[in-house]
Parts: C-alpha cells; sequence; structure tokens
C-alpha cells in the first residue's frame, strides 16, 4: 500500500513498517503508556510461534516515528479475519506522540483503506493506553470492557510494605518468610523448561485455561531477556507488567504466590522502576486480591475500528459458553494431553 500524507504540506507520512525494529522499539520504549507487546519483536515472536501474519503502521515526520500501531492478521473458524493488536495480552494498540486531529484523521484514513484492500472487517485492539478518549469515542467502538491495576512503586519498597499493602498481604509475607520460602531470579530456557513449564501446564488446567506451546515461552526469553520464573514480568520503560504467576497449589499455605510478588515489586523499586503492572481485573476475586496490594484500578476494553459494527464479535472470558468450557477443560482433559491441544484453541481463540 502507498504511503500516504497527513497534509497538504506533507509534514507527516503514514505507511506500513518496512524496517527491523530498532526505530520502532526506540519510539516505543520511550512511550510513557507502552507494554512489551508493543515492540517489534512480539509481533515477529507470534508471526513465528502461531502463524498470524505481523503488521506494523507507523506516522513520521521526517524520518522519525511518531505513532505506531502493531497488529497480527488473524483467520480463525470462531471470529473470521481480523487485526488483532496484541494477541495473548490484554495491551495493545496505538501509541503516539504529538498527532494533531487532521492528522488522527489522516491515519484512520489509511487504516480504513488497508482494511477494504485486504478484505478485513475490523482491528481490534487491546486497550487504550495510547489514544486520549475524544479520539477513543470517535473512532471506537468498545466491547468486553474491563479494567487494570497498576501500584505506584518508591524507591524504598519497605515503605510501600508498610503503608501501602493490605494487613493480609503483609500477615501473608511474614508468614512466607517464617516459614523459609525463598525467592529467586532465573530466566534461563533450562528453568523455563525444567520448572517454570510444569507448573505453567498444572496451573492453566487449573484455571481452566488451555496453555501455550512451550516455544512460546522459550521465544519470549530469547525476544524479551528481562524475563523472571514463578512469575512472568516484562520490563519497558519505567514500567514493570506481569503475565503470568505459576505455582504448585500444595504449597499455598506458604504464601508462596505472595512472596514471589512482593520480591518483583522489591527488586522493581531497587532498580528505579515506576509502576508495577498488575495487569487485567475482569473478576471480584481478582479486583480484591490487587486492591490488597495497593494497586489503583484504572479502566480498559476491546477497541473496534470497523467498518461493520453490527458483526462486531468480541471474546469474553466470563461468557456462558468460555465458562463451559474452562470447567471442562479443568476437569476432563489429561494434563499431557493439554499442551498438545492447548496451541490449536489458543490460535482460535487469538488470546
Amino acid at each position: 500500500m502507498r504511503p500516504m500524507v497527513s497534509d497538504k504540506n506533507s509534514r507527516l507520512r503514514i505507511e506500513e513498517y518496512q524496517g527491523q525494529g530498532e526505530d520502532w522499539n526506540t519510539f516505543a520504549s520511550s512511550h510513557p503508556e507502552s507494554r512489551f507487546c508493543h515492540l517489534w519483536q512480539y509481533c515477529k515472536l507470534i508471526e513465528e510461534i502461531y502463524g498470524y501474519r505481523a503488521y506494523g503502521f507507523v506516522v513520521r515526520e521526517g524520518d522519525q516515528i511518531i505513532a505506531t500501531l502493531p497488529a497480527s492478521l488473524s483467520i480463525t473458524l470462531l471470529f473470521g479475519k481480523k487485526l488483532v493488536s496484541q494477541p495473548f495480552s490484554e495491551y495493545g494498540g496505538i501509541l503516539s506522540q504529538g498527532l494533531s486531529s487532521a492528522d488522527y484523521a489522516a491515519f484512520f484514513r489509511y487504516l480504513a483503506e488497508f482494511c477494504s484492500e485486504q478484505g478485513i472487517a475490523h482491528v481490534e485492539m487491546h486497550g487504550n493506553l495510547g489514544v486520549s478518549d475524544e479520539y477513543g469515542r470517535k473512532y471506537f467502538i468498545q466491547a468486553n470492557p474491563y479494567g487494570y491495576a497498576v501500584l505506584k512503586l518508591g524507591s524504598d519498597p519497605e515503605v510501600i510494605r508498610r503503608e501501602v499493602f493490605d494487613h493480609q498481604i503483609r500477615k501473608a509475607l511474614n508468614k512466607a518468610e517464617r516459614s523459609g520460602v525463598k525467592s529467586f531470579q532465573d530466566s534461563s530456557p533450562e528453568i523455563i523448561r525444567d520448572k517454570f513449564w510444569p507448573l505453567f501446564l498444572q496451573s492453566m488446567k487449573r484455571i481452566g485455561s488451555p496453555p501455550h506451546p512451550l516455544a512460546y515461552l522459550i521465544g519470549l526469553k530469547r525476544h524479551f531477556p528481562a524475563l523472571v520464573a514463578a512469575l512472568m514480568g516484562f520490563v519497558i520503560g519505567r514500567r514493570i507488567q506481569i503475565t503470568n504467576i505459576v505455582s504448585d497449589e500444595s504449597y499455598w499455605d506458604l504464601r508462596t504466590n505472595d512472596l514471589v510478588h512482593w520480591e518483583f515489586i522489591k527488586w522493581g523499586c531497587q532498580n528505579a522502576y515506576l509502576e508495577f503492572d498488575f495487569g487485567s481485573v475482569r473478576y471480584e476475586g481478582q479486583l480484591r486480591y490487587k486492591k490488597k496490594w495497593g494497586a489503583q484500578l484504572r479502566n480498559s476494553g476491546y477497541y473496534y475500528f470497523t467498518s461493520m459494527p453490527d458483526s462486531i464479535s468480541a471474546f469474553s472470558s466470563s461468557s456462558t459458553i468460555m465458562t463451559a468450557f474452562s470447567k471442562a477443560w479443568g476437569w476432563c482433559i489429561p494434563l499431557s494431553v493439554t499442551p498438545i491441544l492447548g496451541p490449536a484453541i489458543r490460535k482460535q481463540l487469538v488470546r
């Protein structure tokens, strides 16, 4: 598709991204609302593991990127053909700096023309981190609303533990420490395969969710070196974002999950990170747990840029069908079978 200029003076150029990721990642890493899924290598990893073609759209002022939209093209039996930003993440969408109303209008004209040429009805964006409410209401239809929880960090983790955490969290951490539970950081492929992966399979079965393939987890380590096991998380800019907590439920009484969260939070404070992103909040239990850590709740959801609003079909993990599926998966599917069936099902769900 030919580049489009956003005004008659050709100040900006809008185009598909053709680079190797260096300039894209420089922009994304500097944006205050970026998450690891906004980086170019995340698109390429999803393409490598799940076969979704990676697309990137950029707005340039001269040679400098001032806006990005990473996306993957999914074609599934359940949801048809759509661009998703980003698959397997609660985050995605546009990151921008300094775009005017006319610039946004030009960008969305470009995106509409691209979708028309490719026969794509919907662009599904997870979250609205990089777009103001004004433009969000103008260009998107919201579906599947949810929240996400963020803890503000400081230089002294003990102050946060003493003054921000709920009494129940402090009590749980004290119990874990008295019991001799130790936490360590290791992101080697061997640890992921031998320690994290078996617990990941057990945890996914327990919550009734198909697992990713091992290659996905190893690929995350290869593309994103800032990774810890047991509690998996990533850093970008001055933010930590956690994605998976896995554990052996026979040790829950020792408050192992709480301790590993605390150790990661403490590490973030000691290394000058500003926010600890606990991720999405969809259920009352998630809300209660994350508020005990002092996390602040922010609104989010799926946002659709679409030419066919009446045909939007948004995934909801709390729907009647998905609730029944989760129960059946947890009760009926043998653990040994989950790594075989899980990736194929995830590819169809695009999450």
